[in-house]
């Protein structure tokens, strides 16, 4: 099969696509992604074939607020990978295009080269339902609201963002002398051969109401990358098992500030610290024992050496903590992330504390809990279990060779 696999965005965004594609090759399948040129030199790394759309334009990048980046990031990019991709699907023989669910141009082109497609979705929060309501910023959380209060509240979030989005992807649809569409988020992304879940069923179990042809494929396993780096090695070896401390790839500058205070939180409790996504920092007297800084480790090896982790809640970060059993702290930011936190918490194996109330105190004594807490490490120890033997890349991949 020739499989032309489209994503751009964040690391949470394009890895888990990355693992379906290395998995389809394993196959014997021919993968290429189209995406970002940022990417292109971890899919060359991989030997996976890129198709290059270049750098995205506009000034909203995946720090800005949901809909911001979704009408002003998503949209453009679609143009782009519209263009790209019908230039290069004209010259080959294509059986199947999957597609991120904020990749808009997906259906069109499966559409203009007439074949099956599928939306990938890397966090349940693309996914509405009422019987497993998305937790977002500003709406009220299911857990305090029977189903009565809840139905208008996301028939409210569904009007607003169509309200915002739909005429962005209109725009790029009159651009490329397409008809304009309604619902582009909720009813045309959903449209395809499948929906792929790619998230274990234990943290959003299949709905009832869910899209035809949706199906919850299970975490993705890391796409296969470097080891663990010397300096982090020695320092995971050199004592008890530290804090981890990581506000993902792709994050707001205030980020930054919880960063320090979760670095002290943990220090108070007399625990050694690893921090991820940041540039290790002058030592100014600091025991380079207690604390160490890294741009990149791979996630995967690192958490099953670590005590717990604070984090921001993206969907990658949560699959890792679930596969090596490790309780949390989320102090969510931005998109999926206050429903991925809220899962969380509702599977007993981390506490969600609100980045306005991120106090050292409150990390400290949210960290504090979840080390002490037998529940919650046993809620973690159970869950390990059971999601390390899950693989979403091969259930995604069975899907979409059915689909042809």
């Amino acid at each position: 099969m020739e499989i032309v696999f489209l994503t751009f965005g964040a690391a949470g965004d394009v890895l888990p696509v990355i693992a379906l594609a290395e998995e389809a090759r394993s196959r014997g399948h021919s993968s290429a992604i189209a995406t970002e040129s940022r990417w292109l030199g971890a899919l060359h790394e991989r030997g996976l074939p890129a198709i290059d759309l270049g750098e995205r334009e506009g000034d909203a990048g995946a720090e800005s607020g949901s809909l911001s980046f979704l009408s002003r990031v998503a949209a453009p990019m679609s143009e782009r990978a519209y263009r790209v991709l019908c230039r290069r699907l004209s010259d080959k023989r294509l059986d199947a295009l999957v597609g991120h669910h904020i990749a808009f141009a997906t259906p069109w082109l499966a559409r203009a080269a007439g074949v099956p497609w599928a939306m990938v979705a890397v966090a349940p929060a693309s996914w509405t339902s009422l019987e497993q309501v998305t937790t977002y910023p500003g709406m009220p959380e299911r857990d305090h609201h029977p189903d009565w209060y809840m139905r208008p509240a996301v028939a409210l979030g569904s009007a607003l963002t169509s309200r915002v989005v739909d005429p962005a992807v209109n725009r790029v649809r009159q651009k490329l002398g397409l008809a304009p569409g309604k619902r582009v988020v909720f009813d045309e992304m959903f449209s395809g051969a499948r929906n792929l879940g790619l998230w274990s069923p234990e943290f959003r179990p299949p709905a009832g109401d869910d899209a035809p042809g949706s199906v919850v494929c299970g975490f993705p396993p890391a796409a296969k990358g470097t080891g663990l780096s010397r300096r982090v090695q020695a320092f995971l070896s050199g004592g008890a098992a530290p804090i981890v401390v990581t506000m993902g790839t792709s994050i707001p500058g205030g980020a930054s500030r919880v960063v320090e205070r979760a670095v002290k939180a943990g220090r108070a409790l007399g625990r050694r610290v690893l921090v991820l996504g940041r540039e290790g920092e002058p030592d100014r007297g600091r025991d380079v024992n207690a604390v160490c800084f890294s741009r990149f480790e791979p996630i995967e090896a690192v958490l099953p050496k670590a005590a717990a982790i604070v984090h921001h809640g993206g969907l990658g970060t949560v699959g890792a903590a679930l596969r090596a059993g490790r309780p949390m702290v989320c102090v969510p930011h931005l998109h999926d992330q206050f429903d991925n936190a809220a899962r969380c918490a509702r599977l007993g194996a981390s506490v969600t504390v609100r980045k306005r109330g991120a106090t050292v105190g409150a990390l400290s004594g949210a960290l504090d809990g979840v080390l002490k807490d037998e529940r919650i490490r046993g809620a973690c120890a159970a869950l390990s279990e059971r999601v390390r033997r899950e693989d979403g890349a091969r259930r995604a991949v069975d899907e979409i060779e059915a689909m042809t």
